[in-house]
């Protein structure tokens, strides 16, 4: 399945670098297995692919762990292996999916501003989630123990990283926080891999294996500083357009580039790309990959030509 996806993502990208191309046709509709409200003028839709879809507009509800307080999906929750929040959902609830083991892929809206309380602790097999630009705060426990995940981006647009946030996150490797001034609530485990009880001393200590990407003189230096975790500025991981790292600049990293923006922008999959090759190749410096980058790194492979 994993190639079958690498597959279409490579030919679309080629299609689009190469020739101009129409919208792309929209998948078959899968039927509803259930489905209901999640807020004031919010619903929610389950389908026998084991998606979930929030549309509306505003908030959802908050919810808790605890039998009767549980989000209405809750006796599907190891059903469900994407959550898709479309645009005019505006907050994502505390404890909206906890315990989702099957949960794959999250597609937020840039409508959304706050992810809420432990909104999707113990999701272990999540491996990625894009937080869209908008997104101001990222609550207590918001990705607590989601032991698959290796990569998180959090925009310019985030002020606020609370408590365990992202703790107990063992396959973190990559961590990057664009706004310089952003709140990170101070201890060791905000943001950590694994961590362990202490019974003699009454501590839990924490393990930082991963490596956090910010600006220098940031409060992310700050705190990698503070709590021993490897530190890159990001002024240092610069846009040279070698996507691939082989020393050269040319169509394949183009075409890399173009891969990035149809998984993540067009088939909504998530990245493909680690955190230095997206700097590499986020040529116009605006912290995501559009169809600009690949095109300014084809205009740099013409230029050595010359």
């Amino acid at each position: 399945m994993k190639l079958f996806q690498k597959i279409s993502v490579t030919a679309t990208a080629a299609m689009m670098l190469f020739a101009a191309s129409g919208d792309l046709p929209l998948s078959t509709a899968v039927s509803a297995i259930s489905s209901g409200s999640c807020g004031q003028d919010l619903s929610w839709t389950l389908d026998a692919a084991g998606t979930l879809t929030i549309s509306g507009e505003g908030a959802m509800e908050d919810y808790y762990y605890e039998e009767g307080y549980a989000s209405p999906w809750a006796d599907y929750s190891h059903e469900i292996e994407r959550v898709v929040v479309e645009d005019g959902v505006t907050c994502i609830g505390d404890w909206a999916f906890p315990s989702c083991g099957s949960l794959t892929e999250v597609i937020l809206s840039d409508t959304v501003s706050r992810i809420g309380r432990y909104a999707f602790d113990n999701c272990s097999a999540l491996t990625e989630v894009q937080i869209p630009q908008g997104v101001s705060g990222i609550d207590v426990g918001a990705f607590y123990q989601c032991s698959s995940l290796t990569s998180v981006a959090l925009p310019a647009s985030v002020t606020n990283i609370a408590l365990s946030a992202f703790t107990g996150c063992i396959g973190l490797v990559d961590f990057v926080i664009l706004n310089p001034s952003c709140t990170i609530f101070d201890a060791s485990g905000t943001i950590s891999n694994q961590y362990a009880y202490q019974p003699e001393s009454g501590t839990t200590e924490y393990d930082h294996t991963y490596t956090l990407y910010g600006y220098a003189d940031s409060t992310a230096q700050a705190y990698a500083e503070k709590y021993d975790v490897a530190f890159v500025a990001i002024e240092s991981v610069s846009a040279t357009g070698d996507v691939n790292s082989d020393g050269a600049v040319d169509t394949i990293d183009a075409i890399c580039a173009l891969e990035e923006y149809v998984a993540v922008s067009i088939m909504e999959q998530g990245s493909v790309l680690n955190v230095p090759q997206r700097f590499a190749a986020d040529m116009d410096g605006d912290g995501k990959i559009s169809t600009i980058d690949p095109q300014e790194i084809l205009a740099l492979y013409a230029t050595s030509l010359q």
